[in-house]
């Protein structure tokens, strides 16, 4: 069962801690992570949107963000961790596998490796972490995740394709316990609806583009 923590007490708890020496109970860590969810797959007949391979590159972070821990901000200029809740990898980790894992199962590309990343026929996704958090100002808590995704072409030396996203959800209201499993299933919600707007903007824009016909 996830730990609730109550963001107002949580300072209040660290102190307690050092004051008493380390000496008590402690509370149990607990670890999260993002997932893919099940989806439909594509009919086994169908080709991959672009004929090419992709790479998806290790995935860049925001300072505050690097970090095993879980972030939350009461405002904008202060970034707190929770104490006892992490994430079971580094997140630049996680959504790099994340984010190959989603590009193999839709199909988009002919096929998508990390060890492939110096070659220059095959095409490279890069992807910025911007924000991973929860947010609690005013009444409303809210989990927020923003990222910024680039599709580079190395064999035309350009970047042919962008998107990004910064999108907030609800979590709890003020006054609430926040159980931060209910933050971590509501920033998996917001990942896969824009993973799959990703996936769809990729199907979009691809067969239009003439360097998806064939490896150069």
């Amino acid at each position: 069962m996830a730990p609730r923590e109550r963001l107002t007490s949580i300072l209040a708890v660290a102190v307690a801690l050092a004051l008493a020496g380390g000496c008590g109970a402690v509370p149990d860590k607990h670890y999260f992570a993002i997932v893919n969810e099940v989806e439909a797959s594509r009919p086994a007949g169908a080709g991959p949107t672009c004929a090419r391979s992709v790479v998806v590159v290790p995935v860049e972070i925001a300072v505050p963000y690097d970090d095993d821990r879980i972030v939350f901000r009461t405002d904008k200029y202060e970034i707190k961790y929770f104490n006892y809740a992490f994430w079971v990898s580094r997140p630049q980790d996680m959504f790099q596998q994340l984010l190959a894992q989603k590009l193999e199962r839709a199909r988009i590309f002919d096929a998508e490796d990390p060890q492939l990343a110096s070659a220059r026929t095959h095409l490279t996704l890069l992807a910025t972490i911007d924000a991973v958090e929860l947010i609690a100002t005013g009444e409303l808590i809210e989990a927020r995740l923003a990222m910024t995704m680039r599709l580079r072409d190395p064999s035309a030396d350009a970047s042919i394709w962008e998107h990004a996203f910064d999108t907030r959800r609800p979590v709890a209201n003020d006054g609430r316990d926040v159980d931060v499993e209910e933050t971590v299933r509501t920033l998996n919600a917001i990942y896969g609806a824009e993973s799959a707007n990703v996936a769809n903007a990729l199907r979009s824009f691809l067969p239009s583009y003439a360097g998806c016909s064939a490896a150069p």
